[in-house]
């Protein structure tokens, strides 16, 4: 990800990424830096469709909604993200900005790449957790086949599990299980 050296205003984000060719180039924004968002590995893309996929058609008759990559969150007025794949409750979007900007997100997975894994456990995680309406982030580590699943408690504190491909993951207030061998598959 190429960092400029000079701070810029989150209006000039928002102008550069309403001015993209949807399809194209994607950038993060954190705290006055555009971060251009590179492309994944084929593993990358086949976990995150396999996630979305799997909670897609879990979540098909309630209000949730499961969205991947191309949805832009909103963590702060300074801090706008790409999710590998994003569930909202029912899905909340500030219309206002191109591309929509989600509001609410409830669960959040990133999958891990190496350019990625130190700000997804670091910056990403605390961020995130700071979200009032998350109740569950989940990292996702390829190479392990493993899954760091964050679920928040009922008294804002945070409960880390590390699950294998052996297990199932569950998440707060959804009836979902995910069964993780499938999404390895």
């Amino acid at each position: 990800m190429s960092e400029p050296a000079a701070e810029t205003p989150v209006e000039a984000y928002l102008a550069l990424e309403a001015a993209s060719t949807p399809g194209h180039a994607r950038h993060e924004f954190w705290d006055g830096r555009i971060r251009a968002m590179g492309g994944a590995s084929m593993r990358h893309n086949q976990l995150v469709l396999g996630i979305g996929s799997e909670l897609r058609t879990k979540l098909s008759n309630g209000p949730c909604r499961a969205l991947v990559s191309d949805m832009r969150v909103r963590l702060s007025a300074h801090r706008y993200v790409y999710p590998d794949v994003v569930v909202a409750c029912p899905p909340e979007v500030d219309a206002q900005q191109r591309p929509e900007t989600l509001t609410n997100p409830r669960v959040v997975f990133e999958v891990l790449s190496p350019s990625t894994a130190a700000v997804d456990r670091g910056d990403k995680l605390e961020a995130y957790r700071a979200i009032e309406s998350l109740t569950d982030y989940v990292i996702v580590d390829p190479d392990r086949e493993t899954f760091d699943h964050y679920a928040r408690n009922a008294d804002g504190s945070w409960l880390l599990r590390t699950l294998s491909r052996q297990d199932s993951l569950q998440f707060a207030g959804l009836d979902v299980a995910l069964m993780l061998d499938r999404v390895f598959d």
